[in-house]
């Protein structure tokens, strides 16, 4: 879902630039219904775009009226919408910032008092676990060498990312700093559309013809030198390396998957891995395995696939699960188990 919206981004600029506003405020629609926390990005992102074109009233008039849109609907979707469909919970789960506060006014009251201390932790691990070391700035260095240093030149950019790299940085989850994992592709267009503008308006042919080539060789060598880094805790390379035949490879068989699927009571309550939840969105109640709770079913991968702490994390709860005679293993075929609780 941030795929969907960041791919909105270059058609929001270009009917924002061209003046056509039908197609814009359908845009932003698609845009801000892909995921919550995307409205709280068009907040930052429409306001770039109404001070980068603050000479032109109309343009200034609905840029400011797309972010003020973009911010009430985030309060109605956070305060009302999402406790509604979880039962009256008020708590947003996503909100894991505590070296920022524990909600959102102590989050905002930090950001005001204490500006220092927000900036040093763009740049530093804020957490007790070493293995978080350098990720952040792993990431500064990615943005930079593949065209991000067009954000400083041209900062109304800059100011569009603000919310990506506040959820990025400050989240108590190392796994969202770096360039591998959550909310990165959200740079990709902005950085782009960034560097073309930067080069569109060099005068100079030469120039502008080395520059050019510079920033794609620069952008090719950074993406080849971290997909070809050596694997870490974290790191995937079959996911990554779309060069190597591994990348391709699909393992478990998807109609394996699909049948054991159908197997699970439309009424059940599920513990399931990620990739599987939205196969299983419209059972009343799941939970992100390896929460279990009062789960019915539950149904992973045998963990092979996954990262390397994430696997051993697997194969104890499964391991434990297996001896524990409340559960019935029904399958373990095809590296997918399914369990059944007993009654």
């Amino acid at each position: 879902d941030n795929v969907v919206a960041a791919m909105l981004v270059p058609w929001l600029f270009l009917t924002f630039d061209q003046a056509k506003w039908k197609p814009f405020f359908l845009l932003v629609c698609l845009f801000l219904i892909s995921k919550e926390n995307m409205a709280l990005w068009g907040i930052f992102l429409f306001l770039g775009l109404a001070i980068s074109n603050f000479k032109e009233k109309e343009k200034l008039k609905f840029g400011i009226l797309a972010s003020g849109i973009s911010l009430l609907y985030f309060i109605l979707i956070i305060k009302f919408v999402m406790p509604a469909l979880g039962g009256g919970v008020a708590q947003y789960h996503h909100l894991k910032y505590s070296v920022l506060g524990n909600n959102f006014s102590g989050i905002i009251t930090t950001l005001i008092t204490e500006p220092l201390t927000v900036i040093k932790y763009l740049f530093v691990n804020h957490t007790t676990d070493a293995s978080g070391d350098g990720l952040k700035m792993r990431l500064h260095l990615m943005v930079l060498f593949t065209g991000g240093w067009a954000l400083l030149v041209r900062p109304t950019f800059l100011i569009m990312l603000i919310p990506i790299y506040f959820q990025k940085m400050f989240n108590d989850d190392l796994l969202k700093w770096g360039p591998s994992y959550h909310y990165s592709i959200e740079f990709i267009p902005i950085i782009s559309i960034a560097l073309f503008s930067c080069l569109d308006d060099i005068i100079n042919s030469q120039l502008q013809k080395w520059l050019v080539i510079g920033s794609i060789t620069a952008a090719t060598i950074t993406t080849f030198s971290y997909l070809d880094s050596p694997p870490s805790k974290w790191y995937d390379p079959g996911r990554h390396r779309f060069y190597q035949a591994a990348h391709y490879s699909r393992e478990p068989d998807v109609k394996t998957i699909r049948a054991l699927l159908r197997t699970i009571p439309e009424d059940a309550i599920v513990s399931a891995e990620s990739c599987l939840i939205p196969h299983l969105a419209f059972c009343d109640k799941i939970y992100l395995f390896p929460e279990i709770a009062d789960a019915a079913y539950i149904i992973v991968m045998s963990g092979e696939r996954q990262a390397a702490d994430i696997a051993d994390l697997y194969q104890e709860m499964i391991v434990s699960i297996e001896n524990n005679e409340k559960w019935e293993k029904l399958n373990s075929e095809e590296g997918i188990i399914l369990f059944r609780k007993m009654n």
